[in-house]
């Protein structure tokens, strides 16, 4: 029901229809609202010694709601939305916009903007869907060489892997073996399939050292978003007589290793349960 928030305060909801909301606000002009380009709610200024509240630590949820305990006084879960609908892009500025910069955003809505003012442009038409992770290098087991000629091979066997990998999206693995973990010796490309996996790679060079190189592609699209998740890779390693595995399967093992793209671990605390405001209708 636009930036008014509800039908009884005079709002009007533009029913399958694209609208730009706009909040806008300074201490000297005070704040205004507007649907597109019209203005459609103002407030006063207030003294410059007046502080904001911009509650610091907490997070800002954009198309993220129906989670949390029931707030028993609305029966509603605690993120709950007044707002059902597709969001195109949210942008954050630096300082308040003119109506006619309001304006000059509705004619232009997918121009990247060259404003000193933008600080933040999200575009939710262009969502970058692929990531890289490469491993840190790895011995398959511990070795203090006596002299820098000092090598310690190992063949490579068998790479277990276990992923949850939906329709439409894919992870492909390069396992790369060195001598110095510089030069490649050798290395074996796979795409892995979902569930548990295991993957033939003794056609390898024997090697001291071992790492992989893993590309993921998620799905966003028409009302669907599917995420390829890695959970563990195991690679089981013979020298002569002995044998040893390689294991990446913790949050510790792959944070050693390089993010690239969209690829990383989901907050520890993106679920937690913040304090409620005093305002039980906005939880």
């Amino acid at each position: 029901h636009g930036t008014t928030e509800y039908a009884w305060q005079g709002g009007k909801a533009n029913i399958d229809d694209f609208t730009q909301y706009t909040l806008t606000f300074s201490k000297r002009d005070g704040g205004d609202s507007y649907c597109d380009d019209v203005n459609v709610s103002s407030i006063p200024g207030i003294s410059d010694a007046c502080k904001f509240r911009n509650w610091e630590n907490q997070p800002l949820f954009i198309g993220y709601s129906y989670i949390g305990h029931i707030i028993k006084a609305i029966d509603r879960p605690k993120y709950y939305t007044s707002l059902e609908g597709d969001i195109q892009d949210v942008k954050f500025y630096k300082k308040k916009l003119s109506a006619q910069e309001v304006s000059d955003i509705k004619m232009n809505p997918y121009c990247v903007e060259k404003s000193t003012k933008l600080a933040v442009n999200l575009d939710f038409d262009d969502i970058l869907s692929v990531g890289t992770h490469i491993t840190q290098w790895r011995r398959p087991a511990t070795f203090k060489p006596a002299y820098k000629c000092d090598k310690e091979i190992w063949e490579f066997n068998t790479l277990k892997t276990v992923a949850t990998i939906p329709e439409r999206t894919t992870i492909k693995a390069v396992i790369e073996v060195s001598d110095d973990e510089q030069s490649i010796k050798d290395r074996f490309e796979v795409t892995l399939k979902d569930g548990a996996s295991d993957i033939d790679i003794s056609s390898l060079i024997p090697s001291q050292f071992i790492r992989i190189t893993t590309d993921l592609e998620a799905y966003v699209g028409e009302g669907q978003i599917a995420i390829s998740k890695l959970i563990e890779y195991e690679v089981f390693c013979t020298n002569e007589n002995r044998n040893a595995k390689v294991l990446w399967a913790t949050r510790r093992d792959f944070s050693e290793g390089d993010f690239n793209g969209a690829l990383g671990f989901l907050p520890p605390d993106r679920l937690k349960i913040f304090d409620e405001y005093t305002d039980v209708i906005h939880g």
